[in-house]
């Protein structure tokens, strides 16, 4: 895990550049928290699991706006994700311009991307070349599964986290505020929804509104805690 203020390398025009980096994504981050966040609860929970990762773990945690369909949207970023990787492979090996940006640019000129994917392109390469966002953990709230049912409805928990680059990393976590969970029925609706999510591949974590109120630092630590045990096995797993 990388702390806060090193980047771990000597050469201080890079230092600066990771300094600036890691500020950039945690400002959106934040932005990204505070409007999306369902509950008071929610929002206290995830502020704290930003600052653990902050603290503990650099720039190894993105957050992303809702996704209408969770696994669809994921499987495309994937997939031009790896699109990205091979322009930048391309590039290196045939040089068709001094830099990226001259050759994106030129690009532009001549009609062949429009200015939003320039800067949308842009963005990318600097999270996805520069920074290994593609190996840290990715948070989507609110977002939708709208294949997986209970009682004829479409699933759509609090939080998502899953990493680029380990499809099998699939964690969801829900934070039950003290009123809305508390009656019979809703929580037999919370673990038919469970079920349905474990049977589809997913890790499913709860975390109550007591206990995140009562200590708004320990439950999300736990979490982090978890998060980063699930990616180490996944890496182990992958190195065998």
């Amino acid at each position: 895990m990388q702390p806060v203020d090193e980047s771990g390398s000597r050469d201080e025009k890079f230092k600066t550049f990771y300094k600036l980096s890691m500020q950039a994504v945690t400002e959106e981050n934040a932005r990204e928290v505070e409007a999306l966040a369902g509950s008071p609860i929610e929002t206290i929970f995830l502020n704290s699991l930003l600052l653990s990762f902050i603290k503990n773990d650099g720039l190894g945690l993105l957050v992303h706006p809702t996704f209408e369909n969770a696994p669809a949207e994921i499987a495309s970023f994937r997939a031009y994700l790896r699109r990205l990787k091979e322009f930048v492979r391309w590039f290196e090996e045939n040089q068709p311009a001094d830099t990226m940006e001259d050759f994106l640019d030129k690009e532009m000129d001549r009609g062949a991307m429009t200015q939003d994917e320039r800067h949308y392109l842009t963005r990318l390469i600097f999270c996805y070349r520069f920074i290994p966002l593609d190996e840290c953990f990715h948070m989507t709230l609110q977002p939708k599964f709208p294949n997986i049912r209970v009682g004829g409805r479409a699933i759509r928990p609090d939080i998502y986290f899953w990493i680029p680059s380990e499809p099998q990393v699939n964690v969801v976590v829900e934070c039950d505020g003290f009123a809305y969970h508390s009656d019979k029925e809703t929580f037999k609706s919370d673990r038919k929804r469970d079920r349905a999510l474990k049977s589809a591949g997913y890790d499913v974590l709860r975390f109550s509104g007591s206990e995140i109120v009562t200590d708004p630092v320990d439950s999300p630590f736990e979490l982090a805690n978890y998060l980063w045990a699930r990616a180490r096995e996944c890496n182990d797993a992958r190195q065998r």
